[in-house]
């Protein structure tokens, strides 16, 4: 009010020093003043003490994290090596009993064999031992080196063994863009996606999706569902698009993609620990220079695919087709 008071002109309205110097600003006493200071300075030192002592339980709970999880790999190791060991002496057995044992195939709905069943399981006892050597307390990316490698043989393998595994009322799919599949057909040779990644990751990331569509999707025994991963190229073949799709009881409404990846954030009342979003937003942010490419299309209305995971990973070289396309 004393600076309106003193304020020249209406367009620009300017206090001359002289005038700023005749407003009045009433202080408390000074007894006041320090009486209020020295109440700061007693509750900065609360403060400091309740952060020492947060920082400490802090510390402890680390610890004690640690420990927890040395005590589960060391209790998990030596069952591990006898579910390896107990895989080895059957096919031993079969082997001996049973001629052809390794093609026998395990439904009609499938090309896939024993053997194909064998080396799955073989490929997931080695992901769990390499998850549990290679991690403390939770899962450390920087601890898996990245190496160029073939995406498409990385992913007919994967859906592979998936389906060596699915249940009975689930259909694994895997479609590769019709202009990939094209040129392979009319060139008689697989076409090569070199990507940079690391293939215990991104197994542990497709993983993360194919558990989340078992546990809150294929909810009803009755339902036949379908899980279906897809293959393109994107932004004029930089990247290669992948989307995993189900057709089984879509995420809660208004579910959102920052909930999904927020960490211990749950999507359902399963018991489980809503870590899996968050691990594979961190693995695909690995695999892309620190940036999410992850997406997340819910669609309860839809008529197939309920739900669709979606994102991207840089490609290095794209052999055999992109000077065709």
């Amino acid at each position: 009010e004393q600076l309106e008071a003193y304020r020249l002109g209406d367009f620009m309205p300017i206090i001359r020093k002289g005038d700023l110097l005749e407003v009045v600003v009433k202080l408390p006493s000074l007894e006041e003043q320090k009486a209020k200071v020295q109440g700061i300075n007693e509750i900065s030192g609360k403060i400091k003490i309740l952060k020492e002592e947060r920082d400490a339980i802090a510390l402890g709970i680390d610890n004690k994290a640690y420990e927890s999880f040395s005590s589960i790999k060391h209790s998990l190791g030596k069952p591990l090596l006898n579910i390896g060991s107990a895989l080895r002496n059957i096919e031993t057995a079969l082997s001996r009993n049973i001629n052809g044992w390794e093609e026998i195939k395990l439904n009609d709905k499938y090309e896939n064999t024993v053997r194909d069943s064998f080396d799955a399981i073989g490929k997931h006892l080695k992901l769990v031992n390499d998850i549990l050597d290679k991690n403390d307390k939770e899962l450390d990316v920087s601890q898996y080196p990245l190496d160029e490698m073939d995406f498409i043989e990385f992913i007919r393998k994967y859906v592979n063994n998936i389906k060596s595994a699915e249940k009975t009322n689930v259909t694994t799919i895997l479609k590769i863009h019709p202009d990939l599949d094209k040129q392979m057909e009319r060139d008689g040779y697989d076409v090569e996606l070199i990507i940079k990644m690391n293939e215990n990751l991104i197994e542990i990331a497709l993983n993360n999706i194919v558990e989340n569509a078992d546990k809150h999707a294929f909810v009803d025994s009755s339902k036949q569902y379908k899980l279906e991963f897809r293959v393109s190229l994107f932004d004029n073949y930089n990247f290669i698009k992948i989307e995993i799709a189900n057709n089984g009881k879509a995420f809660p409404k208004n579910y959102s993609i920052k909930e999904l990846t927020r960490k211990n954030s749950f999507a359902g009342k399963t018991g489980n620990t809503g870590q899996g979003g968050y691990d594979l937003d961190k693995i695909i942010k690995y695999f892309n220079n620190g940036k999410s490419t992850l997406d997340l299309v819910i669609d309860d209305s839809a008529d197939e695919f309920a739900s669709t995971y979606i994102f991207l990973i840089p490609l290095i070289e794209c052999q055999h087709i992109l000077d065709r396309l």
